[in-house]
């Protein structure tokens, strides 16, 4: 019986090494470039086009769905967490808050997470995004 306790207990370290190594997330280093984004059915374009070197988190800008849809937020690269705001192209105001998680988990970047619309009528409520790059 102790042969098997210990037999058993070795064969769940073991699993436990292998899962926690499966599990490891690669966090990228910048998110500066261009994105491929689907939100809510919607196919659009994340251009990041800077990136402060504040530290956690660093300030991201740049635009969503043409020139007309500034953003601004924040990326932590230690953990991959992603935030920002969609604002106005015309008025400035936020209309959309992007909440997510980005990683590499192979040649791909990748954040996938949910935002939030306040576009007004039928535009508003909680939806989920994903995005992705090659760079």
């Amino acid at each position: 019986m102790k042969k098997l306790l210990t037999l058993l207990s070795a064969s769940g370290v073991a699993t436990l090494i292998t899962a926690s190594s499966a599990l490891a997330q690669a966090f990228p280093t910048t998110l500066v470039g261009t994105w491929s984004v689907r939100a809510n059915n919607t196919d659009l374009t994340l251009i990041v086009q800077s990136q402060s070197s504040d530290s956690p988190c660093a300030q991201i800008t740049g635009t969503m769905g043409g020139s007309t849809g500034p953003i601004v937020g924040y990326y932590c690269p230690a953990t991959g967490v992603v935030s920002f705001l969609l604002n106005s192209g015309s008025g400035g105001a936020t209309y959309q808050v992007y909440f997510g998680q980005a990683s590499s988990p192979g040649s791909q970047t990748q954040i996938t997470g949910n935002f939030t619309s306040y576009d007004g009528g039928n535009g508003n409520g909680a939806f989920s995004f994903s995005a992705q790059t090659s760079e």
